[in-house]
């Protein structure tokens, strides 16, 4: 079972982080991803197993791709997703996952 489309009623602009340059990190063209987003401090596990504080986190598809390092626009806020954890459904299948937001 995947994310119920229902619920990624939400968009953001999203930048992948390409290469470090001399004055700071880089990143490549905006595109626009459907998400959910809750935006709430909480303590979360990141997928090494650390626990961290995070301002928001967003649901996405499996297929989405979404990088550590990518900038995350939203309402003209840009913000740094730390890492990106895997939902599993039933069966141990991919149902989606969740970008950490800080």
């Amino acid at each position: 079972m995947r994310v119920p489309s229902q619920l990624l009623r939400q968009h953001v602009q999203v930048r992948d982080r390409t290469e470090d340059l001399g004055d700071g990190p880089g990143y490549g063209t905006s595109r626009r991803v459907r998400c959910r987003l809750d935006w709430r401090t909480q303590l979360v596990r990141t997928s090494s197993g650390e626990d961290i504080t995070v301002v928001g986190t967003m649901l996405i598809r499996p297929e989405t791709s979404l990088a550590a390092g990518a900038e995350v626009t939203i309402d003209g806020d840009a913000r740094t997703v730390v890492d990106v954890v895997p939902i599993f459904g039933p069966g141990a299948k991919l149902a989606g996952r969740t970008g950490l937001i800080q």
